[in-house]
């Protein structure tokens, strides 16, 4: 039976016995659970070797990429010029960096782990009231997922959390930086570009509802695959083919089965309409995060 390295064991027990501190003891948030956890997740995270989906070809591209690509073809990437990368320019200059000074390819997933950590965890910081009940929930599964596997997502969602700060300050324009140098890691962030205006639709408990049926009776026609003209008229054809291209994806396209994740989406969504009215009370930005969610 496989289980999990022990510095992850660790990670989870603490986080755990913090979150019931935090909640049934303290009854407030404690910055500093969130940064022993952050430094504990960032060297189990940073320093792991041979570990999560992508490693190996991350290691791969760390040596091909300061061999096949220079630093105008990074340039080229960055403003969207026609070009023969096909990996994101600030993820493609990151490696090169690191590989020039001669640093070995650990220090990639260490900067990587310190960049995508720090700003989920400050954005939990700033928007929950029990920080390591959420970072809990982060670690299992996603950090096993995003950050300690697919790491250019991992730090592309992590751009798009930290943005969050600006979709509350209405700063379209530091929005926007955010959402160039979350596509200079992955592109599909792309698609959380709408998120700036969808946050200030008006919703409640019954408007939730009907947008659940609604959207359960157009499923069938696939109304999603227009997205994919929207973007092709709206940006460059190298953005906007990420979000066509999973569309038919093998793995995350059209072939995704129902399973487990639904059946948990399903109870979220059920929480979400049971206490609306209570979260939009008593917790600050709900309704921001719920419309989000």
């Amino acid at each position: 039976m496989h289980i999990l390295h022990p510095i992850f064991i660790v990670i989870f027990i603490f986080l755990s016995f913090a979150s019931y501190y935090e909640i049934f003891r303290l009854e407030r948030k404690q910055s500093v659970f969130v940064w022993i956890a952050g430094i504990l997740v960032i060297i189990a995270v940073g320093f792991r070797i041979n570990v999560g989906a992508d490693y190996p070809v991350y290691k791969m591209l760390f040596r091909d990429f300061s061999i096949y690509v220079n630093y105008g073809d990074v340039w080229d990437k960055a403003i969207f010029r026609p070009n023969t990368v096909e990996i994101e320019w600030i993820f493609v200059l990151l490696n090169k960096i690191i590989f020039d000074f001669g640093l070995p390819f650990y220090m990639v997933t260490f900067v990587m782990a310190v960049i995508a950590v720090s700003l989920k965890f400050t954005a939990i910081y700033k928007n929950v009231a029990f920080p390591t009940l959420a970072l809990l929930f982060y670690f299992m599964p996603i950090m096993f997922f995003e950050d300690s596997g697919q790491m250019r997502q991992g730090i592309g969602i992590a751009i798009c959390v930290a943005s969050f700060k600006y979709i509350k300050e209405r700063n379209l324009l530091m929005f926007l930086l955010c959402m160039y140098i979350a596509l200079g890691f992955h592109k599909t962030a792309i698609i959380f570009l709408p998120a700036y205006w969808i946050v200030k639709i008006p919703m409640n408990k019954t408007r939730i509802f009907w947008v659940l049926i609604l959207s359960l009776l157009a499923s069938p026609f696939e109304l999603y695959r227009l997205g994919g003209n929207l973007f092709s008229s709206m940006t460059p054809a190298d953005i906007s083919g990420a979000y066509t291209g999973y569309l038919d994806d093998r793995y995350y396209g059209t072939q995704v089965e129902t399973g487990l994740n639904d059946i948990v989406k399903l109870i979220f969504i059920a929480i979400l309409i049971r206490y609306d009215k209570d979260g939009c009370e008593e917790v600050w930005w709900y309704e921001y995060m719920r419309n989000l969610a």
